[in-house]
Parts: C-alpha cells; sequence; structure tokens
C-alpha cells in the first residue's frame, strides 16, 4: 500500500520530517546547555512557600509555588519557581528544596531533576527520534 505526501513528493516531505528532527534536537541542545549553566551556578537552599501561581489551560492546572528564601548574602528573596506541578498545590507556609541562580538570584527552580534536565532531554529524545525516522524513510525510499 503506497503512501500519499500530497503535493510535496516523498522526498521534500522526508526532508521537511528531518529538519523538524532537527530543529527538536536543537532547542533540547540548548535547553541542557542552560540546564548545565544554570546548575553550575545555583545554590540550593529551604525557602517557605508564600503563595502559589496557578495557570489555567484548557486540559490541566499548574501550580507554581512563590517561594522566599534567604541568599548566600544573607539577603532575603522571593521568586516563583521556573516549573510548577499538576498534581500538588503548595500550602503556604510549607518548607521546599529550591535551586537559585547566585548570579541571579530572582531565577529559581524546583530542587529536582526534572526541572534541570527533563524538558531538555525529552526535545533532544524527540528530535533523535524524528530524525532516525527521517533516515528511515528516506533509506527507504532510495531502494525503491
Amino acid at each position: 500500500m503506497a503512501v500519499s505526501t500530497g503535493a510535496l513528493g516523498p522526498r521534500k516531505t522526508t526532508y521537511l520530517v528531518g529538519l523538524a528532527g532537527l530543529v527538536f534536537f536543537t532547542i533540547g541542545a540548548v535547553l541542557l546547555y542552560l540546564g548545565y549553566d544554570f546548575s553550575r551556578n545555583a545554590e540550593q537552599v529551604r525557602a517557605t512557600v508564600t503563595g502559589v501561581e496557578v495557570d489555567y489551560s484548557e486540559d490541566s492546572t499548574t501550580y507554581r509555588p512563590v517561594v522566599r528564601f534567604t541568599d548566600w548574602n544573607g539577603v532575603e528573596r522571593s521568586g516563583t519557581t521556573f516549573l510548577g506541578s499538576a498534581n500538588r498545590n503548595f500550602e503556604k507556609g510549607t518548607r521546599i528544596d529550591i535551586l537559585y541562580d547566585r548570579r541571579d538570584p530572582g531565577r529559581v527552580r524546583m530542587d529536582s531533576w526534572m526541572s534541570i534536565w527533563g524538558f531538555g532531554l525529552a526535545f533532544l529524545a524527540g528530535g533523535v527520534l524524528i530524525l532516525a525516522f527521517a533516515a528511515a524513510v528516506a533509506g527507504g525510499n532510495r531502494w525503491k
């Protein structure tokens, strides 16, 4: 059974899929670098939840804690975490572990593997899979 690729043709479609894979791969690499840079300059502290930002979308709700903490200079700071959680609401007064960037203490992330590396690896893996699919299709078309 032949698969119709529309007006583009199989070669152009394969190139476009490969380009999409390259874009995902590049985004993943940039996000991993940013996570690495953040982790090299991050300081771990205990913070107190002072509020919660709630983001509503069509199919989910995300809770991002607003926290107060004391930085390495003894200055009290506050910030909102980069990532939140869809399955738990943070109670005011709760103590949580966070990471903040010593160069910019307003940049705050939850102290978790996912908040540093998760998105980058997800995009990178998605890009690799899409590129592998495009390469397999291109290789299969070569023998026709």
